[in-house]
């Protein structure tokens, strides 16, 4: 099961105040494939989805869509088939099925408790939402543009920033925002949703620091290898020009310890050294060897 159709299921058991019913049917038929005069139909995969459309449907017009399958991927089709049913379910929520272009009509939508119904309703319909494992995108398509410009304006009253675009003869709003995705499920009413997005988001940031740690300590290993070699080289080369001897006794101190702790970083030399030379007086003084070395060549 996608994630999409998690959020869908989770929608389609809500308990709804009857002002909030009649919305979130509206959402559902104002976003399905067709609400016209000459078409009223769902396309879904899932015969749970349109059985839920087909039953809203019923509930607030006294009219149920039949449904049928069709295709070899078995798409289920709710439809309501003739001229006389399509007239009365537009008016129940008043539309003649003429409008160039469709628009919204807010009517549907009485209360403030209702816009989340409504949003609801349109998410079954025609939205998707990418499992957060994955990313963060949710998306709402419709055929008519000026009816995604009206859901946009809606979603931006409601502080759900969308972005719209326009791909395949069909138009979209989008939302690529964490935080904004868990606003509208949490407006919608898909609070276990919201908690899959947030608790996913909290286990990413958790392994995104461990990470970041990681490549850090490692790119700290690996500097602390890189110099420890170049100093070890630095010591034998002032070894073999007879150079070593004329180091002052703190030098060779920490060269001996250096040679023998090839992979130890300056905090364990300082250790190693019983803190007899401090952190920084071990830095000075490889880096003096180093120097030194050069200039022997």
């Amino acid at each position: 099961m996608t994630f999409s159709t998690t959020v869908k299921t989770e929608l389609m058991k809500r308990e709804l105040e009857p002002c909030c019913k009649k919305a979130m049917t509206y959402g559902l038929l104002l976003f399905g494939k067709d609400f016209s005069a000459s078409s009223i139909r769902l396309s879904t995969e899932h015969r749970y989805i349109a059985e839920y459309y087909a039953k809203s449907i019923k509930e607030q017009t006294g009219i149920e869509p039949i449904i049928t399958a069709s295709g070899k991927n078995k798409k289920y089709v709710a439809s309501i088939k003739t001229n006389q049913l399509r007239a009365k379910v537009l008016e129940c929520f008043g539309h003649t099925g003429k409008e160039i272009p469709l628009r919204l009509n807010r009517a549907n939508i009485q209360d403030e408790c209702c816009f989340g119904a409504f949003l609801a309703g349109a998410f079954i319909s025609c939205g998707t939402v990418t499992t957060p494992e994955k990313n963060y995108h949710m998306e709402f398509s419709t055929p008519y543009q000026r009816l995604c410009k009206d859901l946009m304006n809606l979603m931006n009253e409601l502080d759900l920033n969308t972005k719209l675009m326009s791909r395949d003869y069909a138009y979209s709003l989008y939302i690529k925002n964490s935080e904004c995705i868990e606003d509208v499920l949490t407006t919608m009413g898909a609070t276990q949703a919201t908690l899959k997005v947030m608790g996913t988001k909290i286990q990413k940031d958790i392994i995104n620091n461990a990470n970041r740690r990681a490549n850090f300590d490692n790119a700290n290993i690996a500097r602390t290898v890189d110099a420890s070699a170049a100093q070890r080289e630095a010591i034998k080369r002032l070894r073999k020009k007879g150079a070593f001897n004329s180091l002052d006794e703190t030098t060779k101190l920490v060269a001996v310890a250096r040679e023998e702790n090839p992979i130890a970083s300056l905090s364990e030399m300082e250790t190693i050294l019983e803190g007899r030379i401090s952190r920084s007086g071990i830095n000075h003084r490889l880096k003096k060897i180093v120097r030194l070395a050069e200039d022997t060549k």
